[in-house]
C-alpha cells in the first residue's frame, strides 16, 4: 500500500477548524488515559514480561498520538 502522507506539510489538506478541535480533544483524552495506564504499569514488578510488553506498547501509542496532536496543532496555527 502506498503511503499517501507527504513529507511537505504545506501540501497536506487542511481540515475544518471544528474538526481539528474535536480531534485534538480526543487525542488529549486518549493520551491522558494511556499515561494513566502506563503509570499503573510502572508500579508493577520490572520482571513481569507482560508488563514490559505493555509498557512498550503504551509508550508507542502515546508517541503516535502525540505526533498526531502536534500535527493538528501546527495545522491550526496555519
Amino acid at each position: 500500500m502506498k503511503d499517501r502522507r507527504s513529507a511537505n506539510p504545506e501540501s497536506q489538506e487542511v481540515i475544518p477548524q471544528a474538526l481539528n478541535r474535536q480531534a485534538r480533544q480526543q487525542l488529549e483524552k486518549e493520551i491522558s488515559i494511556l499515561q494513566g495506564w502506563l503509570k499503573d504499569l510502572n508500579e508493577t514488578r520490572d520482571d513481569n514480561p507482560e508488563a514490559i510488553i505493555a509498557r512498550k506498547f503504551y509508550d508507542e501509542m502515546i508517541q503516535n498520538r502525540q505526533e498526531l496532536l502536534d500535527t493538528l496543532k501546527l495545522q491550526q496555527k496555519n
